[in-house]
Parts: C-alpha cells; sequence; structure tokens
C-alpha cells in the first residue's frame, strides 16, 4: 500500500487521500508502470489544484523502496496584490487558497480611481466553483456637483462556470439597493432631478463567452465575443425588465502581418412598466457598457432634452482597425468607430430604434497609437479625432493608459 503524506497544504491527509488519492491504495510503486501510474498521478494533482486545495506549484518526491510519496506545495495559497495606473487609479487584493481545508477561495478585493469611485467586495467559492460575493460601490459625481452621486449594495451568487458550445455560460443571482442621487441646489439641471432614484433589483443573468478559431488556416484569423441577458424579476425589482447585450470580434490576416479587427456591439432594455424610466444604475454608458473612442465617460447626450451623463437604454457602434504587430509584443493600430446611444421615453421601441440607427445622429471617431503588453506592464498610447453632432458631448483627443503590477 502506498503511503502519500502533504505538507503546507491547509488540509488533512486524511481528507485528500480520501477525495484524491483513493484509488492509489493498493499501488505498488515497484510493479506498477511508470506511464500509467504518472498520468493518473497528474490527474490527481491537477484535480486538487483546480479545486483550489493547494496552489499550482507542487514539489513531488517519489521514494520506490519505501512505497511513498510526498506532496508539498511550495506556496500557501495567500496572494496579496496591488496595481497602480497612471490614472490614479488603485487596486489591492487579498486572497486565501482552501481556508477551511475543502478547498475554495476567500478574498477581499478593493479599488479607487480617479473620480474616487470605491469598490469593495468580500466573496467566498466553494472548490465546485459555486461563489458568494458581498459587494460596495459609492461613486460621488464624475463631474464636480454637476452629475449624480451614486451607490449600491449588493449580493450576487454565481454557479460554476460551465463549458459548452465553443464557449463559457457564467449563470448568477443578484439582489441588490441602489441610489443615484444629485446635488439640487448646485445641480440645475431639472432632467437630472427627474432621473435621480432609490431602487431595489433581484435580477438572473446568464452570459455566454465565446471563442471560435481557425489554426489551420492562420492562427491569427478567428471571432470571439459575449452575449449577457439579465432579467429583472418582477414582484422582486422596483423596476421589472429585460437587459441584453452581446459584442463580437472578428479578425482576418490580410498581408504582411497586418490584421483587420472588426469589431461590432449592440445593447437593448426592455421595461415590463412603460410608465417607470428605466433607473440610472440599468442604463447604458460610453465607456463602460460600450467604447466609442474620443469621448469623455458616460456624458453622450441621449435625451431628446440635450442633457449629459444620463445614460442610454439602447446602444450600437461598429469599430474598424488595423493592426501591425512587431516583436516584443509591440503593435502600432489605426481605427475608425461610428455608434450611438438613446435614453427611450416609455416602451415606443419602434421610435427609438429610428433614433439609434438615424445616420445624423451618429458619433465618428478615427485614430491610431501603440500597444505595448508585457505582463506586468502594459501600455497604451492613441491619438483620436472625434466627431459628433451634438454640441455638448464632451471630447477628448488623446489617450494614455499605462499599468504596472506590483
Amino acid at each position: 500500500m502506498v503511503k502519500i503524506t502533504f505538507e503546507n497544504i491547509n488540509s488533512s491527509n486524511e481528507y485528500i487521500n480520501e477525495h484524491y488519492f483513493k484509488d492509489f491504495k493498493h499501488v505498488d510503486l515497484n510493479k506498477v508502470s511508470s506511464i500509467e501510474f504518472r498520468e493518473r498521478f497528474n490527474n490527481a494533482c491537477s484535480k486538487m489544484i483546480e479545486e483550489g486545495i493547494c496552489s499550482d506549484e507542487l514539489e513531488v518526491n517519489v521514494q520506490p523502496e519505501d512505497n511513498a510519496i510526498s506532496i508539498k506545495s511550495k506556496t500557501r495559497g495567500i496572494s496579496i496584490g496591488t496595481t497602480f495606473s497612471t490614472d490614479k487609479s488603485q487596486q489591492t487584493s487579498f486572497s486565501l487558497l482552501n481556508p477551511l481545508g475543502k478547498g475554495g477561495r476567500f478574498g477581499i478585493d478593493f479599488s479607487i480611481d480617479l473620480v474616487k469611485k470605491i469598490n469593495g467586495e468580500i466573496f467566498f467559492s466553494d472548490k465546485k466553483g459555486h461563489k458568494m460575493t458581498v459587494s460596495r460601490v459609492t461613486q460621488p459625481p464624475i463631474k464636480e456637483d454637476k452629475t449624480f452621486r451614486y451607490e449600491e449594495s449588493a449580493l450576487t451568487y454565481s454557479l460554476p462556470p460551465l463549458t459548452k458550445f465553443n464557449g463559457v455560460h457564467l449563470f448568477s443571482v443578484y439582489s441588490g439597493n441602489r441610489k443615484s442621487l444629485v446635488d439640487e441646489e448646485k445641480n440645475l439641471i431639472k432632467e437630472h432631478h427627474q432621473n435621480q432614484s432609490i431602487t431595489s433589483k433581484c435580477s438572473l443573468t446568464h452570459q455566454f463567452k465565446y471563442f471560435l478559431a481557425q489554426p489551420f488556416i492562420n492562427p491569427e484569423s478567428g471571432a470571439f465575443g459575449k452575449i449577457q441577458t439579465e432579467l429583472a424579476l418582477p414582484g422582486l425589482s422596483c423596476c421589472p425588465l429585460i437587459k441584453t447585450n452581446f459584442s463580437n470580434t472578428f479578425i482576418f490576416p490580410l498581408f504582411k502581418d497586418i490584421r483587420l479587427h472588426a469589431s461590432q456591439s449592440f445593447g437593448a432594455i426592455y421595461k415590463f412598466n412603460k410608465q417607470i424610466m428605466t433607473p440610472l444604475s440599468d442604463r447604458f454608458f460610453n465607456d463602460k457598457s460600450y467604447l466609442i473612442e474620443g469621448f469623455q465617460e458616460s456624458s453622450l447626450i441621449t435625451s431628446k432634452l440635450g442633457n449629459p451623463y444620463l445614460g442610454g437604454d439602447f446602444f450600437q457602434t461598429l469599430t474598424l482597425s488595423l493592426v501591425r504587430p512587431f516583436k516584443d509584443n509591440f503593435n502600432v493600430f489605426v481605427f475608425s468607430t461610428a455608434g450611438n446611444s438613446v435614453l427611450a421615453h416609455g416602451n415606443n421601441v419602434k421610435s427609438s430604434m429610428k433614433d439609434l440607427f438615424d445616420y445624423n445622429k451618429f458619433r465618428f471617431s478615427i485614430g491610431g497609437g501603440i500597444l505595448l503588453d508585457v505582463g506586468q506592464a502594459f501600455l497604451k498610447v492613441a491619438f483620436v479625432k472625434p466627431y459628433s453632432p451634438f454640441e455638448n458631448d464632451s471630447l477628448k483627443n488623446f489617450g494614455f493608459d499605462f499599468q504596472i503590477k506590483i
């Protein structure tokens, strides 16, 4: 009978042997085939790592003369990390592997960005991938006292990812309270006052992420994207609705290592109650739900009264990019984007679609830049020329993003 012992792993020898090495009880290391044994042993170790029993750095010592094996984890599975960016955002995280001795992970994430948006969460996931998250978000007005102050407290339960049909399915249940408020003395925009809300929501969400490649034709070609649908449940939500959005990117090889990236996205919200405006926290915002380069975050004019920072019930974008990679993860790119977003009044989908695809209301941007990604550091510099038919859209002509992980 082989004896397997474990070091630096927060689980008892009995638990690991029973759940991962049960079939090894009657193995004789001097008689078993080395190829067969190695395959079975690697599968057992991989399952331990996958279910959060230990880290992915294992040191194995096989002693055939004693019919014994010792497995030592090089780390205890404690991870502490901090990320700083030039936009003055900071993210700090702490996670502990196998906190209760039966797999899974416990963690705390905390982030703060340029507008002092604070996002904190505590989560626990078991060895099968069931995850429970308690989160809190507070965001002061993006533009001094002229926009909304946002707060959210939520509890989210996520099921284990399901891999099927060339992609991954993610299911989750959400319950939360949200506040979107303005300073009524300093913010004199009446439409902002009318869009203040204190709401609760209980919803079900399904997200499908897919990746399609053509490795036999060209390893740099293929397609990837995601489709997400959320149902805010009637009777349990202040504003029952169906919110769906999808994005797709297709990559085509051209010539001399130049690749064409064609990206398209679309989002829509349908409310069950036509008399209620979509809560601000459920709407789509540029630079969050979608991206039209050259426009300040959340600033697109979407309402018929011409006021910014209100988000939209519908959006659509199309981006064409030419990318030329060089060695050492260095890329040069040029791009062109067109898109639009509208805020619906009532549930007149036909009218909203007409406004959404009205060419005279499209935003456009063209530009180019460089991208360098070396894993621990990321640098993106882009020059953009935006075009807008709306005078109150907030524009920007230069983008600089630098991140380094410590």
